[in-house]
């Protein structure tokens, strides 16, 4: 009766392979703020001139956590007090191990002993001075977005973040501090502009909680909610409700 995809970049693709747009909305997959809140929580600690960055979630290829590790060994001369913490597990963990071992920065990458505590886990992306999402560009994940970005905005992290189509055209510019996936290089250049310049972190945190403003959970929830409603009630105006809501979407 009625289709709910999680972009416009997918919701286009449906459309041009031959679905109505009419019976196709948008309901964004961001996070639950009521867990994700920061408040509360640990500060970032800038003890020794340190920077604390951050990747959680699974350890898979489609991550691209092997560019993160790379561009931080290339750093590490530059910026000794440079850390990033692994959080999670998956397929690649012993890979990425290996990886560690051997660029010889054993030092500067620690691991989380697999999935932690959700406690546990909401305390190190309060203090962490960044988080990380490195997603490799391809055919899908160009029309998608990673939740782990809805994660750092709504805990107040500035988020470095690789160039995929879809979270480009909803998050400009100003919103992270963008990179070219695969490209350990070019995650070094922002990486180091955001240490250079701590007063760019707020910044970012402050233009990614305006534009994702209409795209919380407490709004997506309302609209999720209408539709739910216009489809199980009949009403004579459910239609009009439905269109309606899937030409928002455009």
């Amino acid at each position: 009766d009625f289709t709910l995809t999680c972009t416009e970049d997918m919701r286009a693709v449906f459309v041009a392979r031959g679905a109505p747009a009419e019976k196709i909305a948008i309901v964004m997959n961001s996070c639950d703020e009521s867990v994700f809140d920061p408040s509360g929580r640990p500060p970032p600690s800038h003890e020794n001139g340190g920077f604390r960055l951050l990747h959680h979630g699974s350890m898979e290829t489609r991550y691209g956590i092997d560019t993160v590790i790379r561009a931080v060994a290339a750093l590490r001369p530059e910026y000794p007090g440079l850390r990033l913490a692994l959080i999670g597990d998956g397929s690649q963990r012993n890979e990425l191990v290996t990886l560690v071992a051997e660029l010889g920065v054993e030092r500067e990458v620690s691991f989380s002993d697999g999935f932690v505590p959700l406690e546990e886990l909401l305390d190190a992306i309060a203090s962490a001075d960044a988080g990380v999402v490195a997603m490799r560009r391809d055919p899908f994940r160009d029309l998608t977005h990673c939740i782990k970005m809805f994660d750092l905005i709504s805990m107040r992290r500035p988020v470095l973040c690789s160039r995929t189509r879809a979270v480009m055209n909803y998050f400009p510019e100003d919103c992270f501090a963008y990179f070219e996936p695969d490209d350990p290089a070019d995650l070094a250049r922002a990486l180091a502009e955001l240490i250079e310049h701590p007063e760019r972190a707020q910044a970012l945190v402050t233009a990614a909680s305006r534009v994702n403003e209409s795209y919380r959970w407490l709004r997506q929830r309302e609209r999720y909610l209408a539709i739910v409603e216009a489809l199980v009630t009949g009403a004579a105006d459910s239609g009009l409700v439905l269109r309606e809501l899937s030409v928002a979407s455009s």
